[in-house]
């Protein structure tokens, strides 16, 4: 007699040895986790938390600024500090601070001004003088001796010149300064005219070579507005190339038409260094230009002398803002929304520029913009890219379909931070690590600032603390006011099983784990996404070793896992045992 015969079910086990990344889309793989908090690829690829933090014993009441050099510096409530010591007050202004290296120099902008870390000399890049009363402007050489007649008006023709008597020749459309030659018997125009400018303590401002703008003076000096180059000074006096008619004026200037000689520096809405040139761009809808001051010169941004030291400007016919700045590879990229300028070249007389229709720095996400190890590193309107110095190329999937804003990012290694914001208004700190080419979620610390310094990552975070991201081995300046102690951490894997077409009943979980004293990690269970957590294991202090979950689920299309920590742990494998069923879904038993 024949009896129906039970089937009995395909049972299978699956191991997974090898743990990946953040990926945030409704399908991944699965070695990769949906979400997750705290956790690194410093040890993949077993599953660890990241390194604990350590908050800096340094108190801030309004950040506004952070740099790393020989020491850390930053700006407080419109104070500037270095190696934790006041150095000097800034402009009184809500806005946060742009601090450059460069060389010894420590430039912060928009203040522009300059701190010398080898000296303590702290000061202005432009300077200003005024005067309100009577100034003296006088034909001279180059050497400051004043071009002079002996005897006779300048603008008078000698009968019988001798060598090296000068004439101012007005007979023409425009004025002409000759000296007569004796050798050739004529005489032969002056290639150069300069006017010495005097007037008590005028030198004292501005230094040899400083390109220096004169205010519209044409009514008393017939000396047009515009910038001059200071070739020649003492304190009370300095020699500029221009011609006057006369030879010689003493002007009247009162308060409502003062005198103004100004070094300039432009406003400026993104700054950088490059080759000893400190770069920048200004758009500001009738602006829409590139500079850079004179090579080794942050204080003159208008020094067109002839030389490859001058200064350069440009102006680019894109449309909208600058959004960022940054340098690559020794070329300097000036970044809009959907726009890359490339300038590359040694000097004024080869700069050139490229420019690329693609993904650049989205708006208010310029402290985004990153090298780490070579690679340029910004968010865009897309998500975060990368750029080696071709086209921009994405790395924003993992992301799935969140948008990002706000972006602050900083390096430490091989690992690009960015904190950024999502539409609801929650930050986020994620880690890129380049060698392993994956994103890993830490937590939702909002990171104002940051700064690397030999290997150790610091950061401002939106309660005004300064912490830094390794505490085991920092061994900075300042010293340590607290560490994190045991943070939480959690793993939470994408669905499991649907890859397969059939449901599924799982029989047992096995994870691989050590654990610190004083750690504890948790194992939890979501079936055919409904919502709920279901906890099947808690352990504290175990050691390294294989702990199996003995479970029965219902039968499912599919599941999810979710490791929670606190303390130090690290997940070597997870294995698990399950059996075949129908496509039916609901409990056999």
């Amino acid at each position: 007699m024949n009896y129906p015969q039970m089937v009995s079910k395909q049972k299978n086990r699956d191991n997974q040895t090898t743990f990946l990344g953040y990926n945030h889309n409704l399908v991944n793989g699965i070695n990769e986790f949906y979400d997750m908090k705290n956790l690194t690829g410093d040890y993949c690829p077993v599953l660890s938390p990241r390194k604990e933090r350590a908050r800096i014993d340094i108190k801030l009441t309004n950040p506004q600024g952070l740099i790393a050099k020989d020491s850390l510096g930053w700006v407080d409530d419109n104070v500037f500090f270095y190696g934790g010591k006041e150095i000097a007050k800034l402009r009184e202004l809500n806005v946060d601070r742009q601090m450059i290296s460069n060389g010894a120099y420590i430039v912060i902008f928009p203040d522009k001004v300059r701190y010398n870390t080898s000296t303590g000399e702290f000061e202005q890049l432009g300077a200003e003088w005024t005067q309100s009363t009577d100034v003296v402007f006088e034909l001279c050489k180059l050497d400051k001796s004043l071009v002079e007649a002996e005897g006779r008006e300048l603008t008078e023709k000698p009968d019988e010149p001798l060598n090296g008597d000068w004439w101012l020749d007005l007979s023409g459309e425009n004025a002409v300064l000759k000296c007569f030659s004796e050798a050739t018997d004529e005489w032969v125009s002056a290639a150069t005219t300069y006017v010495r400018i005097s007037a008590e303590g005028i030198g004292n401002k501005f230094e040899l070579y400083d390109a220096v703008e004169i205010n519209d003076v044409i009514e008393q000096t017939e000396i047009e507005k515009g910038s001059y180059p200071i070739w020649a000074k003492d304190d009370d006096c300095i020699v500029i190339t221009a011609l006057l008619k006369s030879g010689r004026y003493v002007a009247e200037f009162n308060e409502e038409k003062p005198l103004k000689i100004e070094r300039k520096i432009p406003d400026l809405d993104y700054v950088c260094e490059c080759n000893n040139r400190i770069w920048g761009c200004k758009w500001d809808g009738t602006i829409n230009e590139i500079y850079s001051a004179a090579q080794g010169d942050p204080k003159n941004w208008t020094k067109y002398l002839g030389t490859s030291q001058d200064s350069y400007n440009l102006t680019v016919g894109s449309d909208g803002r600058f959004t960022g700045i940054a340098v690559q590879n020794g070329t300097v990229l000036f970044f809009k929304e959907n726009f890359i300028h490339k300038l590359y070249g040694s000097k004024p007389s080869n700069f050139q520029t490229s420019d690329i229709m693609g993904r650049g720095i989205k708006l208010g996400c310029g402290k985004s913009a990153v090298i780490a190890n070579e690679t340029l590193y910004y968010l865009s309107k897309n998500g975060i890219c990368q750029y080696g110095g071709g086209t921009p190329s994405g790395i924003y999937a993992p992301f799935g379909s969140v948008i990002y804003s706000d972006a602050v990012g900083g390096k430490c290694g091989d690992k690009y931070y960015v904190s950024m914001k999502d539409k609801t208004g929650a930050y986020s700190l994620f880690c890129f690590d380049e060698a392993l080419q994956m994103w890993f979620k830490e937590d939702d610390t909002q990171v104002r600032f940051f700064a690397e310094d030999k290997g150790i990552l610091y950061f401002i975070n939106a309660k005004n603390e300064l912490w830094v991201t390794d505490a085991e081995n920092y061994d900075g300046e300042f010293p340590i006011a607290e560490t994190e102690g045991h943070f939480e951490w959690f793993a939470e894997t994408g669905d499991i099983g649907i890859q397969e077409p059939d449901c599924k009943i799982y029989r047992d979980i096995q994870i691989r784990l050590c654990m610190e004293p004083g750690s504890e990690v948790a194992v939890y269970l979501q079936y055919d996404s409904d919502g709920n957590w279901h906890q099947e294991a808690l352990w504290k202090d175990k050691a390294k070793g294989a702990y199996t979950i003995p479970i029965v689920t219902p039968k499912v299309d599919h599941m999810k896992i979710r490791i929670e920590g606190k303390g130090n742990a690290k997940i070597y494998s997870i294995s698990k045992r399950y059996e075949d069923c129908s496509e039916v879904r609901g409990n056999e038993y």
